[in-house]
């Protein structure tokens, strides 16, 4: 077996993602990720793109994984929370293994993928397992892995469907295509007879198929091949109570990004110097592994540009950058420190630095989220709320809040955003931070409060409120804020 100790290693690394999948309370996933499974439930049973009710609406920021979880559960008898987790451990499995099977297109030595390997699974984003994040990293990887392994035809519709998985994808295959017309413009141009067979030709054909087969299918459905979501969240920080990415970047995932205790500043800690070193061996050698921090900038600055708020899975792709480069850096640590010096001790002892900060960066990453997984009592409260609505609801009614993903996906009642993200009717008027006309043109059968909710309570002040609506329930909240429900009068 050729590099045994290397492939030891991944495969110990691979056990990690499975122990996290059986850790994750799948039917807890976050508000933000059921939206998208909302969309996978419909599909499902052939109802498209659509959020229960209503007309289609591109109410999420990944169609593909959409399409893909939605696909699986109409052919297995399996919860479609539990495939979207399972899903997203398999790739973060193939992203530990990634670096280390395409490194002869990236040109990096095995032991360096091994390094990668690791510090991808210590900082694993257990938290966000059941979203598209590890499936996008890996369609990432692989699309740089297509390109630089002279595959441009491949590397096309990775691409493509790595924009269908999140549409800052574009920005990776933008970059891709430049690097390998660059490569094939300095070393096979002159081989090249046929315009049918130039890489740049190749990878745009490529492109063009996962997103041809997707624009037949959005153009007549939603109108255009974008999510709606784009412009609600461009709304939610013009209202000025959503906090915009820079603001997140800067103030809370920079200081969050770290090995251990800062000595300073948030950029003197172990995390950052790592970084900075392994930005530093990529470019004296390895190359080809650059284009990774240049997307990351553009990225960041793309998102910032767009005024969109900080979620907190935005600052993944970041912070997938940032971990390669501690991988890298950490390789380079144990190059300095002997590993491959002719004494066997001394090799042995070159790891040792490198695996503490991987232990440390473990403990306070994946094993931690694996030891108390991150569930908050507002998933519980929701699902709770959930299962009254599912009870009690009645086919064809619609429910109004703010945070829709656990109504969408434990309900098949309609849904009113009041934010806008599936709601397009109402996206506008969020700008303005007006949460209530949209409420008023559309009437719904239900409302949820959550108390002292400043989207709500501008809508219970309302003199027409009273006279129209009921309180039918009171249910149990979360952060010491109770959730009531809301029902319309027959009229």
């Amino acid at each position: 077996m050729r590099h045994p100790v290397v492939v030891t290693v991944l495969c110990l690394c691979s056990l990690v993602p499975i122990v996290a999948a059986l850790s994750v309370e799948h039917r807890l996933l976050g508000d933000d990720p059921l939206i998208t499974l909302t969309y996978a439930k419909n599909i499902s049973v052939g109802n498209g793109f659509v959020f229960n009710q209503g007309d289609p609406v591109l109410g999420t920021t990944t169609p593909l994984f959409a399409l893909v979880v939605g696909l699986l559960m109409a052919v297995l008898p399996v919860p479609g929370t539990a495939i979207a987790v399972w899903l997203s451990a398999l790739c973060w499995v193939g992203l530990i293994w990634s670096l280390y099977v395409c490194r002869d297109a990236f040109r990096i030595p095995a032991g360096l993928a091994a390094w990668i390997g690791a510090t991808i699974t210590a900082s694993g984003w257990v938290a966000h397992l059941g979203m598209e994040a590890y499936p996008f990293a890996l369609l990432l990887v692989a699309t740089l892995g297509a390109v630089y392994g002279g595959r441009p035809l491949l590397a096309g519709v990775l691409g493509g469907l790595l924009f269908l998985t999140r549409g800052e994808g574009i920005l990776l295959f933008g970059l891709a295509a430049a690097a390998g017309t660059w490569i094939w413009w300095r070393d096979d141009r002159e081989d090249s007879t046929s315009l049918l067979r130039m890489p740049p030709f190749l990878m745009a054909a490529g492109f063009l198929i996962p997103l041809g087969l997707w624009s037949l299918y959005a153009m007549p459905t939603f109108g255009n091949i974008f999510p709606n979501t784009l412009a609600a969240k461009i709304a939610q920080v013009d209202s000025g109570l959503w906090p915009a990415f820079q603001t997140r970047l800067i103030g809370d995932w920079v200081p969050g990004w770290k090995i251990g205790p800062s000595l300073g500043p948030a950029l003197f800690n172990v995390f950052f110097l790592l970084a900075i070193a392994g930005l530093v061996r990529a470019a004296r050698e390895h190359p080809r592994l650059l284009i990774l921090p240049v997307w990351g900038l553009a990225y960041g600055a793309g998102y910032a540009l767009l005024g969109v708020p900080g979620y907190p899975w935005y600052r993944l792709p970041i912070e997938f950058v940032l971990i390669v480069l501690v991988g890298i850096g950490l390789g380079g640590l144990a190059a300095l420190c002997g590993a491959d010096h002719t004494q066997a001790w001394r090799r042995r002892a070159a790891f040792v630095p490198g695996a503490v900060a991987i232990v440390v960066l473990a403990l306070g990453g994946s094993l931690e989220d694996i030891r108390r997984p991150p569930v908050h009592d507002k998933d519980r409260a929701y699902l709770k709320m959930a299962e009254w609505f599912d009870t009690h609801g009645t086919e064809g009614e619609r429910i109004a809040y703010m945070e829709i993903g656990y109504l969408g996906y434990y309900t098949d009642l309609g849904i009113v955003d009041l934010v806008g993200l599936v709601t397009p009717e109402i996206t506008s008027r969020v700008a303005a931070r007006d949460f209530t006309s949209g409420f008023w043109e559309l009437e719904p059968e239900y409302l949820v409060s959550l108390e002292r909710s400043r989207f709500i309570l501008p809508i219970l002040d309302n003199p027409e409120f009273a006279p129209r609506y009921e309180r039918v329930a009171e249910l149990d909240g979360f952060d010491g804020l109770g959730l009531s429900v809301f029902r319309r009068y027959p009229d």
